[in-house]
C-alpha cells in the first residue's frame, strides 16, 4: 500500500500524464482496505494527502467520486469460483466489472460492480463561533451517527475532517441512514481552538489557542501560551469528565499552573 509520504512524493515529481484510471489508483491506495476501515477514520496525515490530491484534480473530479470504488474494497465477502465459497477479496481494478484476487487461493476473477445510489446532503459545519453550509453525497444507505467523524468533501470548498454533533430528520435523532438526514450539524476537528486557564498566586488567566485536532495534550506536560510557561495540571473533556490525556478537538478545557 502506497503510504501519504510516498504518495506525496509521487505527485511532486511525477510529470506523466494523470489520466482518471491513475487517480483512482493513487486514491484507493491511499486508502485502508480493512473491513473496519471507514473515510470518516482518516488520520490528518491521510487527510492532509487527500487535500493535496484534489488541488490537483479537475472540479469534477472530488472525492466523492471514488466512494463507490471505497465501498467495493469494503463489501461483504464475494463468492470464489475456485473456491466454491464466499472469501475475502482484494481489489485489483475498477470498472463496470470489477477485477479481485481472493485472499485464499489467489485466483483473479471479475465481478460485476454495484453501483450505490448516492445522495446529496447539507452538512453545517461549525469552526470556533462560525458556521459555514457544505454539500456532499454519500451512499444513501451509509449510517451516520452522532458523536463519529464524517469527512465533508464539498466539491465547492476544502475538504474539513468534522465530528457530527447532531442528525436532523423530521426529528433530532442519535443515527440515521444519509437518505433519512435532512440536515447534518457538525463541528470541524482538523483544526480546533482550545481554551486555557493558567492560574498563579490566586489570579487566574484565560487563553485561547488554535491546535490541529489530533494534537495531544497530557496532564503534567509544560506548555507555552503567549510568554506564559505552564504546567498542565487538568483536562476537562467535551463529553462528561476529566482525562489525563486527550487530543485537542476532545477538550473543553484545560487548566494549567504557570511555572
Amino acid at each position: 500500500m502506497i503510504s501519504s509520504i510516498m504518495l506525496s512524493a509521487m505527485l511532486q515529481h511525477s510529470s506523466a500524464p494523470r489520466s482518471e484510471e491513475i487517480w483512482q489508483s493513487l486514491l484507493i491506495s491511499c486508502m485502508s482496505v480493512s473491513a473496519l476501515s471507514s473515510l470518516k477514520n482518516f488520520s490528518m496525515v491521510k487527510l492532509a494527502a487527500l487535500r493535496e490530491i484534489r488541488a490537483a484534480m479537475p472540479l469534477a473530479m472530488n472525492l466523492n467520486t471514488y466512494r463507490i470504488h471505497y465501498s467495493i474494497m469494503i463489501a461483504d465477502q464475494i463468492f470464489c469460483p475456485s473456491c466454491g465459497s464466499d472469501t475475502g477479496h482484494a481489489l485489483i481494478k475498477s470498472g463496470q466489472e470489477n477485477l479481485v484476487r481472493c485472499e485464499e487461493c489467489g485466483t483473479v476473477h471479475s465481478v460485476q460492480a454495484e453501483r450505490e445510489r448516492l445522495v446529496s446532503l447539507k452538512v453545517i459545519v461549525s469552526s470556533d463561533r462560525q458556521s459555514q453550509p457544505y454539500f456532499i453525497s454519500i451512499p444513501a444507505r451509509e449510517l451516520l451517527r452522532v458523536g463519529e467523524e464524517l469527512l465533508v468533501d464539498d466539491p465547492a470548498k476544502e475538504v474539513v475532517m468534522t465530528q457530527i454533533t447532531s442528525l436532523e430528520t423530521d426529528r433530532r435523532v442519535e443515527s440515521a441512514p444519509a437518505a433519512s438526514v435532512k440536515t447534518v450539524w457538525a463541528r470541524a476537528t482538523d483544526q480546533v481552538p482550545v481554551k486555557i486557564s493558567v492560574y498563579r498566586h490566586g489570579q487566574t488567566r484565560p487563553f485561547k489557542i488554535s491546535v490541529p485536532g489530533d494534537e495531544l495534550f497530557s496532564v503534567g506536560e509544560a506548555r507555552k501560551v503567549q510568554g506564559s510557561r505552564f504546567e498542565i495540571v487538568k483536562i476537562k473533556l467535551r463529553a462528561e469528565g476529566f482525562a489525563d490525556a486527550a487530543p485537542a478537538k476532545d477538550i473543553q478545557r484545560i487548566w494549567g499552573r504557570e511555572i
